[in-house]
C-alpha cells in the first residue's frame, strides 16, 4: 500500500531518511529537492531535533529528556488507538509501546512540510513507514502514517498527530470515547517517569 500524494496539500518534499540501523543507532536525515519550488529546504537546529526525537519514540526508545526538550507539558498525542492529553495519558502511550514493541525502526520517512504561519500552528508534515516487531512472538508489522506535529512559538510540540495510512483519526462518538478510555486507562498499566521541570 502506498501513501496518498500529500504534497499538493502541505508543501513541498524537504527530507527523507532511510534506516537500516539497529538497536541504538540514530536516524539520518538527508535533504533532497523540492518537487514543488525545485529548492532544498532544510530542518535545521529545534525542528530538526523535534523530528529525531519523535522519531526515538516511534523506535521505542522514549526517555524524560525527549519529552522534557521538544514537548510541552500539556500536548495533546493522537493516533487511530487513542486522543491523549497531556503528559500524564500521551507518555503512557510511548513507554507502553516500547513493552509491547521492544525493537522499532523507520523504513521510511520524507518531511512534506515545516512551515511558520502568524495565523495558525507552526508546523511540520512527515509520511513514514515504521516496522514494529511483537514481543515474544517476534511479528513484523508495517504500519504506514502522515504525521503532523503543531509547535508553538517556542517550537516546543503542542499537538502530534499519527495518521496511519494518511487517514484522518476516527472521531465518531464511539469511536472517539474508546480513544480517551485508552488514554485514561493506559496510565494504570504503565508507570512513566516523573516531569522534572
Amino acid at each position: 500500500m502506498s501513501f496518498p500524494d500529500m504534497r499538493g496539500v502541505v508543501g513541498g518534499a524537504h527530507f527523507t531518511a532511510a534506516s537500516e540501523h539497529t538497536e541504538g543507532e540514530r536516524e539520518v536525515l538527508r535533504p533532497v529537492s523540492s518537487h514543488l519550488s525545485g529548492s532544498d529546504v532544510k530542518l535545521d537546529g529545534k525542528r530538526r531535533q523535534i523530528v529525531e526525537d519523535v522519531s526515538e519514540l516511534f523506535c521505542s526508545r522514549p526517555t524524560p529528556e525527549i519529552f522534557e526538550r521538544s514537548w510541552k507539558r500539556d500536548a495533546v498525542f493522537a493516533d487511530p488507538l487513542s486522543k491523549c492529553n497531556g503528559y500524564h495519558e500521551y507518555a503512557p502511550q510511548w513507554y507502553g509501546l516500547a513493552k509491547l514493541f521492544p525493537k522499532s525502526r523507520t523504513l521510511k520517512m520524507n518531511v512534506i512540510s515545516s512551515t511558520y504561519a502568524p495565523d495558525e500552528p507552526n508546523r511540520i508534515v512527515y509520511e513514514q513507514e515504521q516496522e514494529y516487531t511483537l514481543k515474544l512472538i517476534g511479528h513484523k508489522q508495517v504500519v504506514r502514517s502522515l504525521v503532523v506535529i503543531d509547535l508553538d512559538e517556542n517550537d516546543m510540540i503542542t499537538k502530534l498527530e499519527d495518521k496511519w495510512d494518511g487517514k484522518d483519526l476516527p472521531s465518531r462518538f464511539g469511536t472517539f470515547y474508546l480513544r480517551r478510555m485508552n488514554a485514561k486507562v493506559l496510565p494504570w498499566l504503565v508507570k512513566v517517569p516523573e516531569w522534572k521541570k
